[in-house]
C-alpha cells in the first residue's frame, strides 16, 4: 500500500517534469530550442526510478519506449502489459525483471550483467575509489558483501551507455541497432530478446 502511493506521486512527478522540461524547451531562449523531438522521448531510471520509468509506458502516451536499469518492477499494475517497447537490465544476483521482460506485447530486452550488483548502476562506478566490502556476522559465519560487484567499474559503465544508447537510438531515432540486435555483445552480458 505504501508503495502504491508513492508510485502515484512519482509518476505524476515525472509527468510534470517533463511537461515543464518541454515547455521550456519550447522557448527561444531555451538552451535546447529546436532540439528536442517531442514525438519521439523515452524513459529511464534505475532502481525505484526504473520501475517508475516502465510504468510512465502505461499512462503517457508521449513516452514511446523505456528502460529499467536494476529496478524491481513496483507497480499497482505490474500485471498489464507493457505494449512499447522496453528494456531490463539487471544484476546477476537474481531474476526480479524476467516477468515485465515475458509479460511485454512489443519488443522487449533483458539484459543481466554478470559479476555486477545493484550499486554498479549507479555512479558510484566513478565515486568510490575502492570497493567497499561489509561485514557481518550470522551466528558463527561471517559474510562479506562488496558494494560493487568484480565487474571493473569502467566496463560497467560502457556496458550500460553501448546498450541504452543502441536501444533508444533504435526506438526513439529509428536507427539500426548496432548492438542489441546481433550477436556482438559485450562480454559479462547475456542478453535475452522477446
Amino acid at each position: 500500500m505504501l508503495y502504491a502511493r508513492a508510485e502515484i506521486i512519482w509518476i505524476k512527478d515525472s509527468l510534470v517534469a517533463l511537461d515543464m522540461f518541454l515547455n521550456k524547451a519550447e522557448q527561444e531562449s531555451a538552451m535546447l530550442y529546436n532540439h528536442v523531438d517531442k514525438e519521439n522521448i523515452g524513459a529511464f531510471g534505475m532502481s525505484y526510478g526504473g520501475s517508475i520509468a516502465l510504468s510512465l509506458t502505461h499512462v503517457s502516451d508521449l513516452i514511446k519506449a523505456s528502460a529499467n536499469l536494476d529496478g524491481f518492477y513496483y507497480s499497482s499494475s505490474w500485471e498489464k502489459p507493457i505494449k512499447k517497447p522496453i528494456m531490463v537490465m539487471q544484476n546477476d544476483t537474481g531474476d526480479y525483471l524476467t516477468f515485465p521482460f515475458l509479460n511485454a506485447e512489443n519488443d522487449a530486452y533483458l539484459v543481466t550483467v554478470k559479476n555486477s550488483t545493484h550499486m554498479n548502476f549507479t555512479d558510484y562506478n566513478e565515486i568510490i575509489a575502492e570497493n567497499y566490502v561489509s561485514k557481518e556476522v550470522v551466528g558463527d559465519e561471517e559474510f562479506e558483501q562488496a558494494t560493487l560487484g568484480e565487474l571493473d567499474p569502467n566496463k560497467m559503465e560502457s556496458i550500460m551507455n553501448t546498450l541504452l544508447l543502441d536501444f533508444f537510438n533504435k526506438y526513439l531515432k529509428g536507427k539500426d541497432s548496432q548492438v542489441i540486435d546481433t550477436d556482438e555483445l559485450p562480454e559479462d552480458v547475456i542478453l535475452l530478446r522477446k
